[in-house]
Order: C-alpha cells, then structure tokens, then sequence
C-alpha cells in the first residue's frame, strides 16, 4: 500500500469501497482529477483497484480504526454502510474535515433545473422510485433513477445533465450524513421499527429519516402517508418556511392530497381535482396500493396529465424479489418477496394472500419484534418455516402459536416443505418467502436470496 499522504497537503478522503464508495472513486479520479486522494477500506480491497488506481496517484490504506493521521483532509466521503456516529470520527469533525455521504457529495453537482424527488420510508422505496420513473419516461420525460435502489447518484451524474428530474431511493444511512440536501419532492411512505442494529432505538431511527428533509423551504413539497401515525402531524404543521406537505390515504378520504375511490384513485391538488382509473394495475398488495398513490401524487406534482399516468399504471410489472410470482402448480403460488427484510414489509406482504400460506421467514435479525406478526401467521399460515441465523429468536418470540414450525437449512428444503404443508392443508394456497431479515448470514444479498428461492421453485416444479 502506498504510504499516507503528505500531512500539509488538503485532499479527498473516501471512507468504504461499496458501490457507492467506488463510484465516488471513479467520478473523482476522471472527472475531477482530484488529487490528493486516498480511500480507506476496512475489508479486503480488491487488488484489482488498487493496480487501477495507485497509478494514478490513489493511496489506500485498510485499516481505520486510528484516524489521527487524516486529519489534514478537507473533505471526506461516506459510503452507507459506514456509522461516521461513531467516535472515532470526532478527531476528523473537530479538525474540521467535511463528513458527507455519497448522496450529498453527488446532490452537490446538480446542475440548476433539475427537478429531484427523493423517496425514503421503512418499505416501498424501490418499487415507488422504479414507478414514478417509469411514468415520467411513459410521459415522454427524460428521468434519472438512482440511488439506494442499487446505482449510486455519483455513478449517474453524466446522464443528470440532460435530465428533467432525477428520481432517488434514498435510506437512513444515506441521510445521516447531509449538510445541504433539499429535494424539490421528498416522500416519507412509512416508518416502522427497523435497522435496529445500528440505531439505538426506534426513535433515532424514525430521526435519520425525518432529518433528511430539514433544508426544504416553502417552494418544495413533503409527502406523507397519511395512514402512519408517526407522519400524520406533518399534515398540520404550517407551510410558512417549509415545505409544503400533501398527503395521501389508503383509508379515508382527503381534501387534499390522493386517496382511493372505489377503482379509482382520486386526486385533489392545488384546486385541480383528477379521477386515475386502476383497472388495468398489475401490482399485487396492499402496500403497493400505497405506493401506486404516492407516485401518482408525486406525478401530478410534476404536472404530468391524466392519460399519461394511465398508460404508464397499464405497463408497470413491478420489481424482482418484490412479491413476485416465481413458479405455479396445481393452485400453489410460489411468491418471491425477498426485499421484506423487516417485520412491516413481511407483515403488509401476509395481507395479501389469503389461508393457507406455508410462510419462510427468517435471516440476519435486526433487532425486529417478530411477535407483531402473531396474529396474521395465525390467521394466515399453514406453516412458518425458519431458516438462518434468527430462527431460534423467532422461535422463542413466537412460542405458543397454533401454527406449526418448522427449522430448516436451506431454501430448497424449504420450498418442499412449505408446498406439501399446502397439500395438507386443502391443496391451494401459497409458498411466500418473505423473511422479514436482512440476508447476510446466509446470502450475499436480498437479490442473491431471491434468485436461491426461484431456483429452489424451478427444482421443485421440474420434479
């Protein structure tokens, strides 16, 4: 490794080699020609990077427990996976380095014009991103969708320059470490108990997430779910300095904002008052109903019209691993809801598929409270099949349930067993793999589960 850079010379630290951490990397490198730069990864750096890069003037360095010697950076980058809460950071802070997020580092070179939604919430980010930038391309806009949902904002920034709006996922560890980042439309779809493991409770987490919308003023827009009692009073707080909040409903009505009507969502919005039929709507659940009313709010925000936003709900299928139907035997549905890494997600997942269900939970825990979802598997389930490092915490917080449980080791093991618990159970019903886990004790990650699971699936039904 090369050795650490001159202490009198100002730079750019990188601190994690993920995906947001590495196109940070690239951007700097050839579209800056940032120099001095020096990233810092605390696992293996591939020695592909570094033979790419060490050339070109990059230092790495794989160990960041001290962060003395770093002090004389101006500047340091964060990829998501990094706590920068911790203390070992404050000797950076106090020196006076800039700690920022791969989110502000990239929101910071928007050009001016560019219109910027950014979605976050508990559940919903991705499926709500991918529909609000498949309706705007539907309505002949030119759309940029980035961020949490799997290609950082960085990696995007030639493509902004063109764009009419750039269409973000953005989550609490992405929010932590912003200084200037205003959205013109920011979404709040819910916020439920989650990431546990790194906040220390459910407060701090439901913060981080409030907090990312803070540097909005009055030009832009909030959107609530009007159904989640956390964001409710949002509703009423004034518009004076602040963004202005719309709200939508899955349950009741609203004089301002989107809620459902019959087959219909209706829209009333700054005296403009639309009726956007969901006939032909091929999302499944509840929360996607959620969903579907949040874009289109956020749509009609962006002045798109009527019969745009139709034809665009027409053709939306949806997102892999996001309740989706992976095989179909007999009347058994083999569902593929591998994204539900928490207990809310799993817990809206279950309303949507009636008795029997053979349910697969489990995975890395994160400090979820799986005894919300009592009532529902009792109602619902069949069987709960457990795999990975929680089941025996689901297990003890569980016990006593009427439904029977099941341990196993692997996905294939649990496909069988959940396709012949149905057979017993009256001969239709569904396999739903939604682990309400994160994926990292067994799998590299939710997508690599969900392809395990439709693998298990096509074994299964081949015979």
């Amino acid at each position: 490794m090369a050795e650490i850079i001159d202490p009198g010379q100002k730079g750019t630290l990188i601190f994690g080699l993920g995906r947001s951490g590495i196109s940070v990397l690239e951007h700097l490198v050839h579209e800056k020609g940032a120099h001095p730069l020096c990233v810092i990864e605390e696992k293996t750096i591939p020695t592909g990077l570094i033979e790419r890069f060490e050339p070109m003037g990059v230092h790495f360095v794989t160990k960041g427990d001290s962060l003395d010697s770093f002090s004389q950076f101006k500047t340091m980058v964060v990829s998501p996976g990094v706590n920068a809460k911790e203390k070992r950071f404050d000797v950076l802070r106090q020196a006076g380095v800039a700690i920022m997020s791969e989110l502000e580092f990239a929101w910071r070179q928007i050009p001016p014009g560019v219109q910027v939604v950014a979605v976050t919430g508990t559940n919903g980010k991705s499926t709500t991103c991918s529909l609000i930038h498949h309706l705007l391309l539907t309505a002949g806009c030119k759309s940029v969708l980035a961020g949490n949902i799997g290609i950082p904002l960085t990696a995007e920034l030639a493509g902004v320059k063109d764009a009419d709006v750039v269409v973000l996922e953005v989550s609490s560890f992405q929010l932590e470490e912003i200084s200037q980042f205003r959205p013109h439309i920011g979404l709040i779809l819910n916020l439920t108990p989650d990431h546990l493991d790194r906040y220390p409770d459910e407060d701090a987490y439901y913060q981080a997430k409030l907090d990312g919308f803070r540097y909005q003023c009055s030009g832009d827009h909030l959107i609530v779910n009007a159904d989640d009692e956390r964001l409710r009073d949002l509703m009423f707080r004034p518009d004076e300095g602040n963004a202005r909040v719309k709200a939508f409903s899955r349950l009741c009505k609203l004089k301002e904002g989107a809620y459902i009507n019959g087959s219909r969502v209706q829209v009333n919005l700054d005296g403009r008052s639309e009726q956007i039929s969901m006939a032909e709507i091929k999302l499944k659940g509840v929360h996607n109903i959620e969903n579907m009313l949040a874009a289109i709010l956020t749509v009609m925000l962006l002045d798109l019209k009527k019969n745009d936003i139709e034809k665009g709900l027409k053709t939306f299928v949806g997102l892999t691993h996001r309740v989706e139907c992976v095989g179909n035997q007999n009347g058994i549905e083999f569902i593929n809801d591998s994204k539900a890494t928490n207990i809310d997600a799993t817990e809206k997942s279950l309303l949507g598929f009636p008795f029997p269900v053979a349910l697969i939970l489990g995975g890395k825990d994160k400090g979820g409270d799986f005894r919300r979802l009592k009532p529902l598997i009792e109602e619902r389930c069949a069987i709960m099949i457990l795999i990975g490092q929680a089941s025996q915490e689901i297990s003890r917080q569980l016990a006593g349930s009427r439904v029977s449980v099941l341990g196993v080791s692997d996905l294939k093991t649990a496909v069988k067993a959940g396709a012949e618990a149905i057979k017993d159970a009256g001969g239709t019903g569904t396999v739903l793999l939604s682990p309400a886990c994160a994926s990292f004790d067994m799998f590299k990650n939710f997508e690599d589960r969900g392809e395990q699971f439709r693998s298990a699936v096509e074994e299964y039904l081949i015979g």
